[in-house]
């Protein structure tokens, strides 16, 4: 199931056809969270999340496949810096994980490399607000935790 980012509008997870851009699936107002687009080409823009929606793959373009994918081609001029599989967030007893899925180009936690080798998927590193996840050279995310 992939999940269709857009601006200021959240992603569908629902299993059902992604609706029309402009049409916000999750209501900012009753998200946990967003990921701050901080890349120059779609700076400030925001994808808002819900706690109960993870784990979520952050990638680009999956097709038709059976898990929960954010596409972040659209926020990046070069889609194909991004693997499909990038990294995944995950939420435990209230904490927030990031974890790389053996990207090829590696994913950075606050310019620390959580990259296990292309291939090999990393081990969970809990992510708090304010963290700043870069996936490869191709696009940079703020997590910002409400009420955090």
């Amino acid at each position: 199931m992939q999940i269709a980012a857009n601006s200021d509008a959240t992603v569908d997870v629902s299993g059902r056809k992604p609706r029309r851009p402009s049409t916000p699936t999750v209501i900012p107002a009753a998200s946990s969270f967003e990921l701050l687009v901080e890349s120059a080409l779609n700076k400030n823009r925001r994808i808002y999340l819900d706690e109960s929606l993870l784990p979520v793959t952050l990638g680009r373009d999956a097709g038709d496949a059976e898990e929960q994918i954010v596409d972040l081609s659209e926020f990046t001029e070069a889609p194909g810096r991004i693997s499909r599989r990038h990294c995944e967030l995950s939420e435990k007893d209230g904490v927030i994980y990031v974890k790389d899925l053996g990207s090829s180009n590696g994913t950075l936690l606050n310019d620390q490399d959580i990259h296990a080798g292309r291939g090999r998927p990393g081990k969970p590193y809990v992510s708090e607000s304010g963290d700043v996840l870069h996936l490869g050279d191709a696009v940079e995310l703020k997590l910002l935790r409400k009420g955090k």
